[in-house]
């Protein structure tokens, strides 16, 4: 066994005891044998599906008179009309939220009506004491058939004020609005016949120039409209 130490010592064979023994009793080293390549398992990517929107949850709609004041609420797709002494007043305040695809018809003279967050709404009033006031809104269309002192516009894309030779006095103030137009009858013109070639449209200046003038005054004059 001493004359066999070198081959004893430099055996490289398997790692069981058999392989051992029948090198170390023939004489012979065993050959190395090449290690079996592990695979190595893929990690699986996980792909997280696509999470779908909830349908917007349309709110049920409300129509409550408290206090002389009608608030109306939610209405779509809808034509809401009121007439009469019960409903129309001119002490009577008016006020729309969130309708959308909706008609409104105010048969009477009321003190005042509010819009906001509507949407394609047309509203038909016969006479408003104090003013309409739309807010937050698009696509409106206003017809005022007797009386209209004045329109009041804030953050609203799309509004279009149809006027009448009774109506045509009406003051339009808007502020942080885009595409607001006025169309009234023009002179002499006969205000029920809806041809075109008898009024006039015209869009309400977006784009304002500001200058200080001689007598130190600063100036705002409009520029220009944008439709």
């Amino acid at each position: 066994m001493a004359s066999r130490k070198d081959s004893i010592t430099k055996w490289t064979g398997s790692e069981d005891g058999s392989g051992a023994q029948a090198s170390f009793t023939s004489g012979v080293v065993a050959e190395a044998k090449p290690a079996t390549p592990v695979e190595q398992k893929k990690e699986e990517v996980k792909v997280a599906a696509p999470v779908k929107k909830a349908a917007p949850t349309q709110r049920a709609p409300v129509r409550n008179f408290k206090n002389k004041q009608w608030t109306i609420e939610n209405y779509v797709n809808e034509n809401i009309k009121f007439s009469g002494e019960e409903e129309v007043n001119k002490s009577f305040v008016m006020s729309f939220f969130a309708c959308r695809d909706a008609e409104i018809t105010v048969e009477g003279k009321v003190k005042s009506i509010l819009l906001e967050g509507c949407k394609k709404v047309t509203l038909y009033v016969d006479s408003v004491v104090s003013e309409i006031n739309v807010m937050n809104c698009s696509a409106i269309k206003i017809y005022a058939k007797n009386a209209l002192r004045m329109v009041t516009v804030e953050s609203t894309n799309e509004l279009q004020v149809n006027l009448n030779h009774a109506t045509k006095n009406c003051t339009v103030t808007t502020t942080c609005t885009r595409s607001v137009w006025v169309r009234y009858p023009k002179i002499g013109a006969d205000d029920t016949d809806n041809d075109n070639v008898n009024w006039i449209r015209m869009p309400v200046a977006e784009t304002f120039e500001s200058k200080i003038n001689a007598s130190d005054v600063l100036e705002t004059l409009a520029v220009e409209a944008i439709e």
